[in-house]
């Protein structure tokens, strides 16, 4: 008697072992091969375009100072600061503001105070904006 009830209780276990598999959804496996797009993270809620503006902005840095030389043919001019002189280089997307409203390359002139906005691209110093100072206003003197 107890044999049989050994065998009845293994061959049950067995049955059972066996639809538990059986259900079980089976993939074939698929070669490896490298992802087309970068892992995506769910821990971080920042969009990928929050990111991206996010390490531009960190590698972007900034200088105040006196413009010294302006090149308009090599689109580029250097700027006096209290300790260094740094050459930038203007491409088509630098912003150049004075006063709130846009002004052109061609209106940088010598001895303007300039804050420039600038990325480090190898050993070119790229200006992405330039803040210029606005004129002093010199009071007239009364006229008697």
């Amino acid at each position: 008697m107890k044999k049989v009830f050994l065998i009845v209780t293994a061959v049950v276990w067995v049955a059972s072992a066996a639809v538990i598999v059986a259900q079980q959804k089976s993939t074939p496996l698929k070669p490896a091969t490298k992802p087309t797009s970068p892992p995506v993270s769910t821990t971080s809620p920042v969009p990928e375009k929050a990111k991206a503006e996010q390490t531009a902005n960190e590698r972007m840095e900034k200088f105040a100072g006196t413009i010294e030389r302006v090149d308009e043919v090599g689109k580029i001019f250097v700027v006096k600061g209290r300790k260094d002189t740094l050459t930038f280089t203007v491409d088509g997307k630098t912003k150049i503001v004075r006063g709130g409203k846009d002004m052109p390359f061609s209106d940088l002139k010598k001895e303007m105070g300039v804050a420039v906005d600038y990325k480090t691209e190898g050993d070119l110093k790229i200006a992405v904006s330039i803040r210029v100072a606005a004129p002093k206003v010199v009071p007239r003197e009364k006229v008697p």
